[in-house]
């Protein structure tokens, strides 16, 4: 049962990849390629059903909560948690992970200029028939289609090992790519507080790293409370 287990994740690991992704944006939680000013911190939660192509799992359901905080100019810092809620999945996709953001380039949050960033992302997959971690060097592209609609296309080099430390980081990696298209059902404002409200689509793949291939689609909602902007 636990090998049965832990290759269900491992084979399936780029649907619980998009709800992470709710650390960049996937998930619905305003989390584009942009960043948090500095000093700035920001509540979100989410829900996610992702469906692979490939095969014929029923659709995975899972529900996050995430906070992130505006470390310096162009930095920032999240914790998520997502929970499994699909039935007879026994929790196994339950996972704590952990990001730094670095917002590369339009670093004056230009409307209408694309926003690129990078940093590092580490998940631990707790199931104690699973017991997975996941080290990813992710890139994120961000670009504002209005002040309601936002896009936003990622592509992750990820690592699987049984240590926090991976080994041979060249060996065996998972390289996976997707996107999100997400609407903006208010845009809340920036000098107080005020719970933004959105819905998305998504779209994940992996190009190399899992048996089959793995390909879907997502579809998500959730809110995110900001805290005002200090200028």
């Amino acid at each position: 049962m636990e090998k049965k287990k832990r290759n269900i994740i491992i084979d399936h690991l780029i649907i619980l990849i998009s709800l992470a992704f709710g650390l960049g944006c996937i998930a619905t939680t305003h989390r584009t390629a942009q960043t948090l000013e500095k000093g700035q911190y920001s509540v979100s939660a989410h829900y996610l059903q992702a469906k692979n192509e490939q095969n014929s799992y029923d659709p995975i359901h899972l529900a996050g909560l995430d906070l992130r905080f505006g470390l310096h100019d162009r930095f920032d810092l999240g914790v998520l948690h997502s929970w499994d809620l699909t039935k007879e999945n026994e929790g196994i996709y339950s996972t704590v992970w952990s990001d730094l953001k670095v917002q590369i380039t339009n670093t004056e949050n230009i409307q209408g200029k694309p926003v690129l960033s990078s940093g590092i992302l580490k998940g631990y997959i707790y199931n104690s028939d699973v017991k997975l971690h996941v080290t990813s060097v992710p890139v994120y592209l961000s670009y504002g289609l209005s002040e309601s609609m936002s896009s936003t296309a990622f592509f992750r080099y990820e690592l699987i090992r049984n240590d926090y430390v991976p080994d041979k980081i060249f060996e065996d990696p998972r390289i996976h790519f997707g996107g999100n298209l997400e609407y903006k059902i208010n845009n809340g404002g920036h000098a107080r507080w005020q719970p933004k409200l959105s819905v998305g689509v998504g779209y994940f793949n992996s190009l190399t790293g899992a048996s089959d291939g793995p390909s879907g689609l997502t579809i998500n909602a959730g809110f995110t409370i900001d805290s005002p902007l200090r200028r």
